[in-house]
């Protein structure tokens, strides 16, 4: 570890003869330049002995450094949408032929390299060139590990360790910011790559493998076992193995937690690359198995780090229990669990690799991703404490299967920083409007074999070319500071770097005086249709927030993995509810885009359903699970400003989410598809013999000879395309839960978001796409406010759809369901609560004080389950009151983004506007104003402080509506036959939640409450069991983690067999 790359070769070219350039003529020939300076330095690095290749490297990286800018600027001339700092005009006067040799493809031929591949496009040029200069920064870090496991030298202390991986993780990821960077370019490019090396899976998998390398190392700096292991030290000195690890308890559970994290992007980037390889190029096999053997390395380290937080803890026997998973997981038997039997065929292949290792160690050492060095010190530590188990402790071993089933997830540790690729500077541009030099072209000055001439790897300037100028660095992905070098060159060679433009939404001038169609409210814009992609406050919008990747920001339908604009060309405006400005728009379609995306849909599904076996599609959604986790805090913050809930709360949700996928990919390789039941269902026995004189009946089936027996048979089929109506209050978590959950049964999605929040489902999508699923299994259409009834309707009555999924309010809910019902669809439906909220005067005041405040508020109170109605016992009313006021009040209200905001805005300005009509019906009935105002706060936004009102009555409008505000009110009770009463008189019952110190109370209030799902001495409804859908009106279905849930989305046939057995 990490992986040893090898890097491509390249033909001459020349871009003075393919490209010519009115604006800017000498940028061709400087092009051409840099890249016979880039070819040059690749083909001497394969040519120098394994050695001599780790010092020559930092030459490569100069020369890719020094290309980058030109073929950029290049791209820049050819693609009017690349983004440059100046207007370049280029155009083709003949197809460019580029030849490239790759080294991440199978061999064509065994024992030989494979051939050159034509690359006849600039995108897929970029794309080999800055995959080289990544795979160049992994071999920097290679070469910097390198030390801490030769053989040829002495130990490196603390320090120099540190050192050593602190510069590997530098380049590694900086090596995963440049493959995401690219995989981002790749996935918008039309043409088909020229091999599997730059294709976008491969390149997300690159990056994913290089930050699970970066993820290992941040623990290999307190793990010094596997370098000791490495370095063959005395076998009979056993000291340091049989000391008690110096691992602080709680660092061994993080270091298991980062282990697992690095195991999950090694299993991505596997999954890519077998994606990847699918078709006539092949991922070399070297690199499949490097990430296997990575991801179980990994995952055995985990293990062991669990292992050591069980045997500090005293744990001896489920110590031995995790060492033994580990050995597991590396696909080791235990001598101990075998008890010999095979034992010494695992010990013969084990010696055999050790030997192998000895040689491999000056070249391409670590290739196994560590697996040798950490099988060693997994059975050193399992010698070592089954002897003390044996002697003193004598614990039970747990068995392995149930410890690596409750395996936590991985924590991440790095977040990668947008690669920032080089650019020329405005002089350098300016330079090259002059006509070009013909003495200055290096592109084919030499030929494949010509370096023993001697040319640096920068050319060296010509008198008389120029003035000198000097020229400042920012090396790539490090955009926090700036490494400053003097460089000479002249100016049609020159190469320097600035800042890249920063990214924003722009539109055409030709657009500034489109019309906009406005809301009947002036002060609402966010549903304003926006013609021709022109958005009514200003034609160019600088973007709020940075994203790692920046391809998980889509503002286009997508439908059969494509992203396409509306037919009516139109867009509506995405507002940040923190600051009531418009960031973004989105397609607004119309019924006339509903046919199309059914299609697409209903032609995804005949391949998805047929095609895709269980164990495949729960493949595919792990996968998904997996690059959801990696790009968490991206999502978070697009959920930030999508919603205006606090980034803490959105984190949490993109985490739910994830483990909803997660369960539904365990549950899609857990149900059968079909059941053939071996009893018989007739009344009359089946081995009840015949004879031609009696002939027997079996269910009316008249038999000759022998007997026969009549089976039942049942087989389980996807239903079919599955729409998802989603809401706004939780898009993120809901449109994966209705997602996945179809999915995984095998059908395929439309997701219809919320106008407030298109963004984050076409998010999930894109990475949908990443994982691997097939074109229309995953589509996401968009709509603004005013053409949602007509496109919703337009899909729940289109015949493809089979089965209808929503999740909102009572009243469009209603209407849903009678639209499904006139042609009998599959329909589930989780709609509003107005929940009770009961504390008894034998409660723990302080403590439910808290609980109430942490859910009322949570969003800004915009949850179904939100407690809308505080019962609060006579005798208690007061103390309570006072205690919830002073846990309000430590509320922060602020921007989602902000750290101390716990507070965020409500997410639409209709939502505001109707929280302040219910404070104002309650203040005129009668209603004390306990805190807050219960009026919008001044400033930008749709922020609303807490608001508390005493005194509640019945007859207010609160008490009859779901609030979706940060507005709580107070009601008194004396007795619980009248708090039952109040709390059933609603015509929906979601939830409920009820406080007291008695058990028989608990248990009475839970019989008689009208509420699908009940909090009791708690706020959290999830339990170590399936939540059902609420009643009284609430909707019907199954829950969000319920095993039934995929029922919703199957077909279920039964048919009888009868079978002849004679």
């Amino acid at each position: 570890m990490p992986f040893p790359f090898v890097l491509p070769t390249t033909s001459a070219f020349s871009f003075s003869s393919s490209f010519t350039s009115d604006t800017h003529p000498s940028l061709p020939l400087s092009a051409s330049t840099y890249r016979g300076v880039v070819r040059d330095a690749l083909k001497k690095h394969k040519r120098l002995s394994p050695p001599s290749q780790s010092s020559h490297i930092s030459t490569v990286i100069g020369a890719l450094n020094g290309y980058v800018p030109y073929i950029l600027a290049v791209d820049a001339g050819l693609n009017p949408n690349a983004q440059f700092g100046e207007s370049i005009s280029l155009r083709a006067t003949s197809p460019p032929t580029i030849e490239w040799r790759p080294t991440l493809s199978e061999n064509a031929v065994p024992g030989r390299e494979r051939s050159r591949v034509k690359v006849q496009s600039v995108d897929y040029e970029i794309a080999f060139t800055l995959s080289s200069l990544a795979n160049a920064y992994t071999l920097v870090a290679r070469a910097a590990l390198h030390p801490l496991f030769v053989t040829t030298q002495a130990t490196l202390d603390a320090q120099q360790r540190t050192a050593a991986i602190q510069t590997a993780t530098k380049y590694l990821l900086d090596a995963a910011s440049i493959y995401d960077w690219l995989a981002i370019r790749a996935e918008r490019v039309q043409t088909a790559p020229p091999c599997s090396d730059v294709s976008p899976s491969t390149l997300r998998a690159m990056s994913s493998l290089a930050l699970a390398e970066a993820t290992l190392l941040a623990v290999l700096k307190d793990d010094p076992y596997p370098a000791i292991v490495s370095q063959d030290r005395n076998k009979n000195d056993r000291e340091w193995m049989y000391k008690a690890p110096d691992i602080p308890k709680v660092r061994a559970h993080l270091f298991a937690r980062l282990c697992l994290a690095a195991a999950e992007h090694a299993a991505q980037a596997s999954s890519l690359c077998q994606a990847a390889g699918r078709g006539s190029s092949k991922i070399n096999e070297g690199l499949l198995r490097y990430l296997e053997d990575l991801r179980r390395t990994c995952r055995a380290k985990a293990c062991r780090f669990f292992g050591i937080d069980a045997e500090i803890g005293g744990e001896v026997g489920k110590a031995i229990a995790w060492l033994q998973a580990g050995l597991q997981e590396l696909g080791i038997e235990s001598k101990y669990s075998a008890k010999g039997s095979g034992f010494s065929r695992f010990k013969k292949e084990w010696t055999e690799k050790r030997e192998e290792r000895k040689v491999e160690k000056e070249t391409a050492w670590g290739a196994d991703g560590g697996k040798v060095e950490e099988t060693r010190v997994v059975e050193f530590l399992e010698v070592k404490w089954q002897k003390l188990n044996d002697t003193m402790n004598v614990q039970i071993i747990p068995p392995v299967g149930p410890l690596l089933a409750q395996m936590p997830s991985g924590r991440e540790i790095h977040a990668l920083k947008p690669y920032q690729p080089p650019t020329l500077d405005p002089s350098i541009l300016d330079a090259m409007r002059a006509p070009p030099e013909r003495k200055d072209d290096y592109g084919d000055a030499l030929s494949s074999d010509d370096e023993a001439k001697g040319f640096p790897a920068f050319p060296v300037a010509q008198k008389g070319t120029g003035p000198m100028r000097r020229l400042s660095i920012i090396q790539p992905g490090r955009e926090d500071y700036v490494h400053r070098r003097k460089v000479s060159f002249s100016p049609t060679m020159l190469s320097a770097v600035t800042s890249p433009v920063t990214s924003t939404i722009t539109t055409s001038s030709s657009t500034s005086s489109a019309s906009t169609t406005k809301s009947n409210n002036p002060n609402d814009i966010r549903h304003s249709v926006l013609v021709n992609g022109l958005p009514p406050p200003s034609p160019s919008l600088p973007l709020p927030f940075n994203l790692t990747d920046r391809g998980l920001l889509n503002r286009d339908c997508h439908v059969h993995n494509e992203w396409i604009e509306s037919r009516s060309k139109k867009r509506f405006a995405i507002i940040d509810p923190g600051t009531g400005r418009v960031w973004a728009t989105c397609p607004d379609c119309t019924k006339d885009d509903v046919g199309p995306t059914v299609r697409s849909a209903f032609s995804g599904f005949q391949g998805f359903s047929a095609d895709t076996s269980n164990h495949e599609r729960a493949r595919l959604l792990t996968a998904w699970h997996h690059l959801i986790i990696a790009a968490r805090l991206d999502l978070a913050t697009i959920l930030v400003h999508e919603t205006g809930k606090p980034l803490a709360e959105a984190l949490a949700e993109v985490d739910y989410g994830a483990g909803l996928v997660r369960w539904f990919a365990g549950e899609a390789d857990r149900f059968p598809q079909a059941v053939l039941p071996t009893f018989p269902t007739s009344p009359i026995s089946p081995r009840t013999p015949c004879t031609p004189s009696t002939p027997a009946t079996i269910g009316g089936t008249p038999t000759s000879s022998g007997f026969r027996m009549r089976r039942p048979a049942v087989l389980k089929q996807p239903v079919g395309v599955v729409l998802a109506l989603v809401p706004w209050s939780f898009p993120l978590a809901l449109a994966l839960r209705k997602s996945a959950a179809a999915l995984a049964a095998g059908c395929t999605v439309i997701i219809k978001p919320s106008s407030e929040t298109p963004l984050t489902a076409l998010a999930i999508a894109c990475l949908a796409n990443r994982a691997g699923f097939p074109a229309g299994a995953l589509n996401v259409i968009t709509t603004s406010l005013g053409n949602t009834p007509d496109v919703a309707e337009a899909l729940c009555m289109h015949p493809l759809v089979k089965a209808v999924s929503f999740t909102g309010s009572a009243r469009i809910g209603k209407r849903v369901a009678t639209t499904c019902t006139r042609n009998l669809k599959r329909l589930s439906l989780d709609l509003g609560g107005n929940c009770p909220f009961i504390v008894f005067d034998d409660a723990d005041l302080e403590n439910t004080a808290k609980e109430l405040v942490a859910l009322k508020w949570r969003h800004a109170g915009q949850a179904c389950i939100a407690p809308n109605r505080c019962y609060v016992q006579r005798r208690v009313y007061d103390s309570f009151s006072e205690l919830v006021v002073q846990e309000a009040e430590k509320l922060k209200i602020g921007h989602g983004m902000e750290r101390e905001t716990t507070l965020g805005p409500l997410t639409t300005i209709r939502g505001l506007y109707k929280a302040e009509a219910l404070c104002k019906d309650a203040e005129e009935k009668g209603a004390s104003v306990l805190l807050g105002t219960g009026r919008r706060e001044p400033g930008d936004g749709y922020f609303m402080s807490p608001t508390i009102l005493g005194n509640m009555t019945d007859s207010m409008l609160m008490c009859r509506e779901e609030i979706f505000a940060p507005i709580l009110g107070l009601y008194i009770f004396d007795t619980e036959d009248e708090v039952v009463k109040k709390a059933n008189d609603t015509p929906v019952g979601l939830a409920g939640y009820v406080f007291t110190k008695s058990s028989d109370r608990l248990t009475s209030m839970f019989e008689r409450l009208d509420a699908g799902v009940l909090g009791m001495n708690t706020v959290s409804l999830v339990a170590d069991c399936p939540v059902p859908a609420g009643n009284n009106g609430n909707g019907y279905g199954s829950g969000f983690s319920s095993a039934t849930t995929l029922e919703e989305f199957l077909i279920t046939k039964s048919g009888a067999m009868l079978i002849r057995q004679d």
